[in-house]
């Protein structure tokens, strides 16, 4: 059984908005067979005894408390999601010696750009550093092959998942429906 650490500075105390309905809806699937601990900003009720609330501090404060709740709690893997927060687990990884995953589910560059929020200068930036960022990963969850052909060629192991099923598990369907099937 692992230990699993969510990590990211985001409020989940909210489920009816759709990431943290997602994120609520993993965190279900892994309390099943896993140990789990949420270290975000706020959480629903139902994970109020796995809370563990984010530091507030900056740079190497935080990373040392960080390090100081993987320690504490005898975490085994650190979880993420979306592309914001991916440096923290990538440092996690080498100080505490933990495997690190992540959940891709849209491509935060390509639409602030496209929001003209950012530059042409800050969009290579930002999709470099999460290129070089995303090899140092272990696992990382991509919701489609649409999603996953978005970022640059990646030579690290990706699973896909649609909807919360990994595809790798799903058994083809016959051709022809059967009577009394019901198939998705």
């Amino acid at each position: 059984m692992s230990r699993i650490l969510f990590l990211l500075d985001i409020e989940l105390d909210n489920p009816k908005r759709g990431t943290p309905l997602h994120i609520c809806a993993t965190f279900r699937e892994f309390k099943k067979e896993h140990t789990l601990y949420v270290c975000a900003a706020s959480v629903a009720q139902e994970f109020q005894r796995e809370f563990i609330a984010y530091p507030r501090v900056r740079g190497f404060l935080k990373l040392r408390a960080l390090r100081r709740i993987v320690a504490q709690y005898n975490i085994t893997h650190v979880y993420t999601v979306s592309q914001s927060g991916l440096f923290a687990p990538v440092i996690l990884k080498y100080l505490c010696g933990v495997k690190i995953a992540v959940e891709l589910h849209g491509v935060n560059y390509d639409e602030l750009y496209a929001a003209k929020w950012i530059g042409i200068l800050r969009y290579y930036y930002m999709k470099y550093k999460v290129w070089a960022l995303l090899h140092l990963y272990d696992t990382v969850f991509v919701m489609s092959t649409r999603l996953r052909d978005r970022y640059l060629p990646m030579s690290k192991h990706w699973t896909l998942v649609r909807g919360g099923v990994d595809m790798s598990e799903v058994v083809a369907a016959p051709e022809g429906p059967v009577a009394g099937e019901f198939i998705i």
